[in-house]
């Protein structure tokens, strides 16, 4: 069914103001144009209140300027960022290992070559270790058998009361990399 067209009514807004005969605005300019109004001279209507569009956008430019400055733009792209992120990871507790790789070559360098005697020694204490042994010396990768849990269990047991006599061990507290030095000079001495 067509649509049925709308009447033509003659609606037109009217003009805001009318300016009269083209000699009445002639009149009107250059007397605007001699008294300009000073900035500093207050207004003689009161100020416009901000309208709600306004009062929107202020509000959006204060919430952006906070958020800007709450977090600041990272120079890196964010794979940069991650690659520096998995750096800090590999470092121990933020430094680097190199004082300890300094130790293990300072020690490598001060032991002994083996004499045969010592070799032999050597796998007699290492069998009588052997026998000995706690289950957290092996690995589970070095040993063939899987680590049951009542084998777990006595490792833990073992470690747990192993790690408070080192940590309060007077060498490790004073200096934890001299007191590492140390036992790996005492353990590879014996090789």
């Amino acid at each position: 069914m067509p649509r049925a067209e709308k009447a033509n009514s003659a609606r037109t807004h009217l003009k805001a103001a009318t300016l009269g005969s083209h000699r009445a605005k002639e009149e009107i300019t250059p007397m605007l144009v001699q008294e300009p109004l000073q900035a500093s001279e207050p207004s003689p209507y009161p100020p416009a209140a901000p309208s709600r569009v306004d009062k929107g956008a202020e509000r959006r430019k204060i919430l952006l300027r906070k958020v800007q400055a709450s977090t600041q733009p990272h120079p890196y792209s964010k794979s940069h960022a991650r690659r520096l992120k998995r750096k800090e990871k590999t470092n121990l507790a933020g430094a680097s290992l190199s004082e300890l790789q300094d130790a293990l070559q300072q020690t490598t360098e001060t032991v002994p070559a083996p004499t045969p005697d010592h070799a032999r020694q050597h796998k007699i204490k290492q069998s009588r270790q052997h026998q000995t042994e706690p289950l957290a010396a092996k690995s589970p990768a070095q040993s063939t058998a899987k680590l049951t849990t009542a084998k777990r269990a006595k490792m833990i047991e073992a470690e747990s009361k192993r790690l408070p006599a080192i940590l309060n061990h007077k060498a490790f507290a004073a200096n934890p990399f001299a007191a590492i030095r140390q036992h790996a000079k005492n353990t590879l001495s014996t090789l």
